[in-house]
């Protein structure tokens, strides 16, 4: 297998997403697992490199599936370590890169910030597609990423909860964060 395929997403505006989608990807086939890996971008600050590739193997080690296909944000943090993770082990990768930039979406929430306007919303789309287009995840959350909570959400409303584990490394902000809405995801 080649070691890294590119999915742009940016453009397509289907529902639901598949493979007929991509540019570049090849080795993809029917009945390999695509499974999301994500989590929180400061995992980079809070793990090593090395570390982080440690967790996780070991979450995959722990989780009831194992991965065909890796499918990625491209964030960096858990996203990019990932697609590490998937290169070193000669597995496809469907990236998903959110579209910032997008300010004609239907569901566009525009924000400006110092390099200028972006689509606020561009990561949930994102998410939503990676969910609709993915058999399982695989999450690494500090309990106060707002987008890995989004990210585990959207999977429980395409995906089985059998097939979503994750490793939770911090305290889950209860305050911030509705726990019961993705208790069947969360480790015991």
């Amino acid at each position: 297998m080649s070691s890294s395929k590119t999915a742009d997403q940016s453009t397509d505006s289907t529902a639901n997403p598949s493979p007929d989608n991509f540019i570049n990807v090849e080795n993809i086939t029917i009945g390999d697992r695509k499974t999301i890996l994500a989590g929180s971008r400061d995992a980079v600050d809070d793990h090593s490199e090395d570390g982080l590739q440690i967790l996780i193997s070991s979450a995959f080690e722990e989780a009831p599936f194992s991965p065909g296909v890796i499918v990625s944000g491209t964030a960096k943090g858990v996203d990019q370590a990932g697609e590490t993770w998937a290169k070193q082990r000669d597995l496809p990768i469907a990236q998903f890169p959110a579209n910032w930039n997008d300010l004609s979406c239907p569901d566009r929430y525009i924000k400006e910030n110092q390099y200028g306007k972006y689509n606020s919303r561009a990561g949930h789309e994102r998410n939503r597609k990676m969910a609709q287009y993915a058999d399982s995840l695989l999450f690494i959350w500090d309990g106060e990423s707002p987008g890995t909570y989004s990210m585990i959400k959207l999977a429980l409303e395409h995906i089985d909860a059998d097939n979503i584990h994750g490793v939770v490394y911090g305290d889950i902000d209860t305050d911030k964060f509705d726990v019961e809405k993705i208790a069947p995801t969360l480790p015991e």
